[in-house]
């Protein structure tokens, strides 16, 4: 392999050595048992609440700067012997994200998006927008358009009902796969890891599209915003696809590209690893990870670097 190293291995990790010796926060490498330092955060009212806020069971601290959803790392130090321990990252189970992760949706979202706004004689908006709004589920996507919008008088149930059906017309018809991700997730499932799916979009529009695109064949389970009564970044929803295989955290990793996911991962007690290429709404050296991916073929570069 020598000179076709990925630059990713090259730039943030000789992945289980130097992961045994320090910590890894977003593109940022800490010794471990130190915090890195805090980034002063502007505060600002937000136009609705986070539908999920710190508690003693989930330590994560979230909030809202206007169609913004941010996830505050409270503290990186508690989290050193997690990550400590996954420098021989041997895991059974990978669970994915799916939008920004395995997909790039966007397209279709911000079609959707403004085929919906445009019924409701509301501005439409750009595709970098929308990229800043998808992750949370329909809902909370909806919320975010019709606030960026100031559709003040639009009925979020039926905004968010235009917008499925609008959606659910043309699930695919801009949305691939990213590069390298069939691919990869082929050589994962031969390799005999489990592999999953955690997302936030709602299970039918979640089945047809990896249908459609025909990733749905390398997924043992996949467990959609409105498959629990919870859903990311409660840590819940990944505690129960890991109980449902008998599998535990240490032997469980999770592959996403936003803030929400690595939330999730780290409520849950479960390595993290952040593709860069997705949908995330703020610097990587904010978003804490055991490696950062520029690309989806890498992840089998980090997790058999041994047996290359």
């Amino acid at each position: 392999m020598g000179a076709m190293l990925s630059t990713a291995r090259r730039r943030n990790y000789n992945t289980r050595s130097k992961v045994k010796q320090y910590l890894h926060v977003g593109a940022r490498l800490a010794p471990a048992g130190t915090v890195p330092a805090q980034q002063p955060r502007a505060s600002a009212s937000p136009p609705f609440l986070p539908f999920f806020a710190s508690s003693p069971e989930f330590p994560v601290s979230c909030d809202v700067r206007g169609s913004v959803y941010h996830t505050k790392i409270e503290s990186t130090a508690q989290h050193a012997p997690l990550l400590q321990k996954s420098a021989n990252l041997q895991p059974t189970l990978i669970v994915f994200d799916l939008d920004g992760t395995l997909i790039d949706s966007a397209p279709d979202i911000h079609h959707a998006v403004n085929l919906m706004l445009a019924d409701l004689r509301c501005d439409t908006l750009s595709l970098a927008e929308i990229r800043t709004m998808v992750g949370d589920g329909a809902s909370a996507l909806i919320t975010r358009a019709l606030t960026a919008r100031q559709c003040v008088t639009a009925d979020p149930a039926d905004a968010l009902a235009k917008f499925l059906r609008h959606y659910e017309a043309e699930p695919t018809a801009r949305t691939r796969t990213f590069p390298g991700v069939s691919e990869t997730l082929e050589r994962l499932q031969t390799s005999g890891l489990t592999l999953a799916i955690c997302t936030n979009k709602p299970a039918r529009l979640t089945q047809m599209i990896v249908e459609r695109l025909g990733i749905d064949r390398f997924f043992a389970r996949i467990v959609a915003g409105d498959s629990l009564p919870f859903r990311k970044p409660d840590p819940r929803v990944l505690l129960e696809v890991l109980q449902g295989f008998g599998t535990e955290a240490a032997a469980s990793i999770m592959v996403g590209d936003s803030e929400i996911d690595a939330a999730t991962a780290r409520a849950a007690s479960i390595p993290f690893v952040l593709m860069t290429y997705g949908y995330r709404r703020g610097p990587i050296s904010d978003i804490s990870s055991i490696a950062t991916l520029d690309h989806f073929r890498e992840l089998t570069d980090l997790l058999f670097e041994e047996q290359v």
